[in-house]
């Protein structure tokens, strides 16, 4: 077994310390067969991808632990999410829709502090798809899709400059890809404080998604849809 020691977390002690360790080490075992198919598909892929300053796609095995400890830190503590979402190994957050999406990072003196995932439509489908499969089904009539998922940015960071420098790489993904629309599902709350201003466009309203007890929107976003916002704000184009 690697032992593969970060912050917070030595991978080697939570497993052989767990009441129930065999089945702790099938986890880890997974997990390891998950992040080898992540980097294997990611390499297919061979993405002519010009990152911002402090961006990069997640491509080792510790970037993809350290990645999926900010998203337990960033979402362990919202009421329902790890109901939901369950974390296969306590304090990691990740998922069999790793394997096939692209991880974006940002960092601040070698430390990961955001981060957001492009899920590529494949055999696996798309994480909402279980939840609102008509809904895709319509989208994917008419364009090639991928979903925005699992941004976690630090609360300790600066927050903005992350997410602006997330998303302006998130466009350059959807370009070198030929994605032409990606969806998302958020709270109804954060659509209005941020992404309507985006011009991500609302597909259906809900009370819930599953046991996660917000009001949410189903979003789709075209590069059509950009507004004069995300154009010079984030995209830093000239008026």
């Amino acid at each position: 077994m690697e032992n593969i020691t970060y912050p917070n977390i030595n991978l080697e002690k939570l497993i052989l310390t767990s009441p129930d360790s065999n089945q702790q080490i099938l986890k880890f075992d997974k997990l390891n067969l998950i992040i080898d198919e992540y980097l294997e598909n990611l390499n297919k892929l061979n993405l002519n991808f010009n990152p911002s300053p402090n961006i990069k796609i997640v491509s080792t095995k510790l970037e993809f632990l350290e990645m999926t400890q900010l998203r337990s830190k960033v979402f362990s503590p919202i009421n329902g999410f790890n109901l939901e979402f369950p974390e296969m190994l306590k304090g990691l957050q990740y998922d069999l829709f790793d394997t096939q999406s692209i991880n974006l990072i940002h960092k601040t003196e070698n430390k990961i502090d955001g981060t957001i995932r492009i899920l590529l439509d494949s055999k696996l489908g798309l994480q909402t798809q279980k939840q609102f499969p008509k809904e895709i089904s319509n989208l994917r009539k008419n364009s090639n899709l991928a979903e925005l998922t699992r941004l976690a940015i630090d609360p300790n960071s600066q927050g903005g400059t992350i997410l602006k420098q997330l998303y302006q790489n998130t466009s350059q993904i959807k370009e070198i890809t030929n994605t032409d629309n990606y969806i998302g599902c958020m709270t109804q709350q954060l659509y209005h404080k941020v992404y309507e201003k985006f011009g991500m466009q609302i597909e259906k309203t809900i009370p819930s998604y599953g046991k996660l007890n917000y009001p949410c929107y189903i979003t789709s976003w075209t590069k059509d849809d950009y507004t004069k916002f995300y154009k010079t704000k984030i995209l830093g184009e000239k008026n």
